[in-house]
């Protein structure tokens, strides 16, 4: 089953996209949807290639908003996937993260979804600012 999932993060101006995501196992719950969505993007994250090149338009496009980036992972460590989606469950559990499916929010891990091909699922990262006053 696809859905499509639009990624963002408070502050950062970059434009939503929706992005299809292809769920292979049944999803009953907001656990189980975390969950299969974390599997997804572990696998991923384990299958990208060590060196990246840029092609033209790429770079065109990075150069017009001022900053080029290669995809370098930051961590580098060994993934482990039932850490993923535990560290996953838990921003959702402290509410660092907002979920709206098919524009209504969702509260609570045990939460029941009905899901249907092509529903739009989006994840809300709240940012926290920090400073002096």
């Amino acid at each position: 089953m696809r859905i499509k999932v639009v990624k963002k993060s408070l502050g950062k101006t970059r434009p939503l996209s929706e992005i299809p995501y292809y769920l292979q196992s049944e999803v009953n719950t907001l656990h189980d949807l975390i969950a299969a969505l974390v599997e997804i993007e572990v696998a991923a994250f384990l299958q990208k290639p060590e060196t990246v090149a840029l092609t033209q338009p790429e770079l065109a496009g990075m150069l017009e908003t001022g900053k080029v980036w290669f995809g370098d992972h930051e961590n580098e460590g060994e993934v482990v996937l039932s850490d993923a989606i535990d560290t996953a469950l838990q921003a959702v559990e402290d509410g660092l993260v907002k979920i709206f499916f098919n524009d209504a929010e969702i509260i609570g891990l045990d939460s029941k979804i009905s899901l249907a091909e092509d529903d739009r699922l989006v994840l809300l990262k709240l940012t926290f600012l920090t400073g002096r006053y």
